[in-house]
């Protein structure tokens, strides 16, 4: 953003829709009705509507432009100078956006360096008639002068020849981020089920005041179905956050839960095959203690927290309501530790235990239901585009 005063806050009514460089209320208000408008293809043939992914919300933004043509190019302007919100969403998108004249078209836009934006300033001021009341060079001073300020409006050509290959989507990639999001509802349909049918199998075993752990513990009679099938719920949950990853774009909180997911399927992993516990009245040992430990797996609460920071909307409040069950539940299923390794009684454990894990498994679930959903929406096609 250039450090000087907008030159339309002098004039007129633009003062009420720009203020330091940034649109007011009132224009924000004007703006998007404004870009609706032209996105029907309603308005003059120079303006189009610049959808570009907010590089925060994750959403498609729409922003009005001017089209400057100059030697058989065309070029869009920043007149608000780098602070504008479509110049840094499009940084933060490799170029990549949407432009909007009745039916959507996926350009890829290419930011033109300083020395050579003073021609395509001047040719842009002949044509957007309010837009150049934010230079303080007049449409008719010469070259010299736009080459003086030509540092302080962002540029961009709009490529023609990659416009075509930015709407073709790799196909392979998007069948393997589907099964790889697909992973995490089996993975947690995969660990539920287990859990009901062996306990359901196991003759005498307490669905309320019994562990999950004791489904799989040394001498137990389901270890050998619970372990492979608790494994296979855990190899799908890496899958899953395979596909978490490659669903993330620029998202780097999506990331983050990735690896975080990931690291919960490894701590999974070991937990079900080499550290299980005893059953009670067993003398306890080495393996016991790292199953505590294990048990803990801060891998979720780390993953879930960043999905807090990586949504937006009802799924970021049912995110963070899915964390406060998770606290309550498993501290709740905790404090019984001392009890469960002296082989005594654990009247609810088993409750507290399953409310916190499946309250997990269903947010996991809906995790990948909402990724899915978004690759049919415009903000996983932009993300995408190639």
């Amino acid at each position: 953003m250039p450090p000087r005063e907008d030159p339309a806050e002098r004039t007129g009514f633009l003062r009420y829709f720009y203020r330091g460089w940034r649109p007011t209320r009132l224009g924000r208000l004007w703006s998007r009705a404004y870009a609706w408008v032209t996105g029907l293809g309603l308005m003059s043939g120079v303006l189009v509507t610049l959808q570009t992914m907010d590089r925060s919300r994750g959403r498609l933004s729409s922003t009005v432009l001017v089209v400057a043509r100059y030697q058989g190019e065309r070029y869009l302007v920043s007149m608000l100078g780098d602070g504008s919100e479509w110049v840094q969403n499009v940084r933060a998108a490799g170029g990549k956006a949407f432009i909007k004249r009745g039916r959507r078209h996926p350009v890829m836009l290419s930011e033109i360096p300083t020395q050579k934006r003073a021609s395509i300033l001047k040719a842009w001021c002949q044509v957007a008639t309010s837009g150049r009341q934010h230079l303080p060079v007049s449409h008719r001073a010469p070259i010299s002068a736009f080459e003086a300020i030509a540092g302080d409006y962002p540029v961009f050509r709009i490529d023609p020849g990659v416009q075509a290959r930015a709407g073709e989507l790799d196909r392979r990639q998007r069948i393997a981020g589907k099964a790889l999001l697909t992973c995490g509802i089996v993975a947690a349909l995969t660990y539920v089920g287990t859990d009901i049918v062996c306990g359901v199998l196991y003759p005498g075993y307490s669905f309320t005041d019994q562990a999950v752990s004791e489904l799989f513990a040394i001498g137990a009679p389901t270890t050998r179905v619970v372990v492979p099938l608790f494994s296979l719920s855990s190899l799908l949950s890496g899958a899953f956050a395979a596909g978490v990853w490659l669903s993330s774009g620029h998202n780097r909180f999506l990331r983050l839960m990735a690896v975080m997911l990931g690291g919960s399927a490894l701590v999974g992993m070991a937990l079900w095959n080499f550290f299980p516990m005893h059953m009670r009245g067993a003398e306890t040992g080495f393996t016991d203690t790292m199953h505590l430990i294990l048990a803990t797996n801060p891998f979720v609460l780390l993953s879930i927290a960043f999905g807090v920071a990586a949504f937006r909307g009802r799924f970021r409040f049912y995110t963070a309501a899915t964390i406060l069950v998770l606290l309550v539940s498993a501290a709740f299923a905790f404090l019984y530790a001392p009890e469960l390794r002296a082989g005594q009684p654990t009247p609810g454990l088993g409750l507290g235990e399953r409310v916190a894990q499946y309250a997990y498994e269903l947010w996991q679930a809906a995790l990948a239901i909402v990724l899915l959903r978004a690759q049919h929406s415009e903000a996983y096609r932009f993300r995408h585009d190639a």
